[in-house]
C-alpha cells in the first residue's frame, strides 16, 4: 500500500491486505525461487501481521496505521472502531484473512525444488520447526528429518540438525 499511497502519518492498511500480500509473495517465491519474495513475506509477517492481531489471536483491527500517534475519530470518513481490536469487523474479509497469517507462514517455511541430484529442500523462512520430507532422485527418494531451533527474528542464530535416513546427500 505504501508504494501506491505513499508513507504518511495517516496512511493505513487493512489486515486482509497483509494476508493477501503474504499469499502473493508465497506464490511468487514458489514460482520464481527468488529469495527477495521470501524476504518481503518474512518482513510482512514479523512486522505488519503482529500489529494487526491481539496477542491471544482472539481479536484484530480492520485498519492499522503504525505511524498514527492517535486514532482519529472519523478517519477516512469511516468509523474509528475499525482501528480498534474486535473479534470481527464488517465486512468480514479481515476476520477471515487474519486467521491465515500464521498457518500460511508455517506451511511455507520449507519448499521442495528440483536440484542437480533430484528433489531438494529449501528453508524459505525461519522459525522454530521440524520437517520430514522425501528428497533425492525420483525412484530412489529417501527421507530427511530436520529440527530447527531459533529465536529468530529476535536473534540471528539458527541451529539445524539434519538426519538423512539411509545416508547420502541432499540438495539444500
Amino acid at each position: 500500500d505504501e508504494a501506491l499511497s505513499g508513507v504518511a502519518p495517516n496512511a493505513s492498511v487493512e489486515t486482509c491486505d497483509i494476508a493477501d500480500f503474504m499469499h502473493s509473495k508465497t506464490w511468487l517465491l514458489r514460482l520464481t525461487g527468488d529469495a527477495h519474495h521470501g524476504d518481503q513475506l518474512e518482513r510482512a509477517f514479523h512486522n505488519a501481521a503482529p500489529a494487526a492481531v491481539s496477542r491471544d489471536w482472539r481479536s484484530h483491527v480492520y485498519f492499522q496505521a503504525p505511524n498514527l500517534q492517535r486514532i482519529p475519530k472519523d478517519a477516512y470518513r469511516l468509523p474509528g472502531e475499525r482501528y480498534q481490536m474486535a473479534e470481527h469487523h464488517d465486512p468480514a474479509c479481515c476476520t477471515g484473512n487474519q486467521a491465515r497469517l500464521l498457518p500460511n507462514y508455517i506451511h511455507h517455511m520449507w519448499m521442495s525444488f528440483q536440484g542437480p541430484s533430484g528433489l531438494g529442500l529449501a528453508a524459505t523462512m525461519y522459525g522454530p520447526n521440524r520437517v520430514s520430507a522425501s528428497v533425492g532422485p525420483l525412484g530412489a527418494l529417501r527421507r530427511v528429518d530436520i529440527d530447527v531451533t531459533t529465536a529468530y527474528p529476535f536473534e540471528t542464530g539458527i541451529h539445524m540438525v539434519v538426519r538423512i535416513r539411509d545416508g547420502g546427500s541432499v540438495d539444500f
